[in-house]
């Protein structure tokens, strides 16, 4: 079985899309770590996704995006709403003023790496295979991780999106050495301003 499930693009994918729910719930009772990426639906609302939702564990967008499913306008208020749905860790990455995501009852706000940066497209993908990659390669468990795991999970997959980027196109930035790079330069100023409030 796979360890993380990952499904980028959904919005797009036509039938597949109509059972969504069916194979994510099935990929949980699989024993895999399930992670949705949503796109701007073609033919059919937003609301599709919300049964969905509650078999997610890791769920990303942007914050306009989340505002389409559910309703809310602050950041604040879509993390909240989408893990009322059932996602255990929403994440809503906003550009060049970083991102906010949920962690258990804790709302953290973490600024974005200073790149130089060419061409946004492709970002949010090379942010999602951040987390893909730092959860295999450090084969966490959703289970046991804590805030300091995951802090250091959105640090990594902050500074791959970064990359991306870069250079024109959606990969070309993409480039481990980089990511490295800019993470000894500016993963101590990230954590320092890095800001976690309990959510009331």
């Amino acid at each position: 079985r796979p360890k993380i499930f990952y499904v980028g693009a959904t919005g797009w994918l036509g039938k597949f899309d109509e059972r969504l729910e069916e194979i994510l719930q099935y990929a949980k009772e699989i024993g895999s770590i399930t992670f949705v990426d949503i796109i701007a639906p073609y033919r059919k609302n937003w609301d599709y996704i919300i049964p969905s939702l509650k078999h997610t564990d890791i769920f990303h967008c942007n914050n306009i995006e989340a505002s389409n499913i559910t309703g809310e306008k602050t950041v604040k208020g879509n993390l909240v709403k989408l893990y009322e749905y059932g996602v255990e860790f929403p994440v809503i990455t906003l550009g060049k003023n970083g991102l906010q995501a949920l962690f258990q009852d804790k709302l953290i706000d973490m600024p974005a790496f200073k790149v130089n940066d060419i061409d946004p497209t492709g970002a949010g993908d090379a942010f999602c295979a951040g987390i893909i990659y730092k959860i295999i390669s450090k084969k966490y468990r959703l289970n046991e991780i804590g805030v300091r795991d995951f802090k250091e999970i959105l640090v990594f997959a902050s500074a791959v999106g970064a990359s991306a980027t870069t250079e024109e196109g959606t990969t070309e930035g993409v480039k481990i050495n980089f990511i490295q790079k800019i993470i000894k330069e500016q993963e101590q100023r990230i954590l320092q301003n890095t800001k976690i409030k309990e959510i009331k």
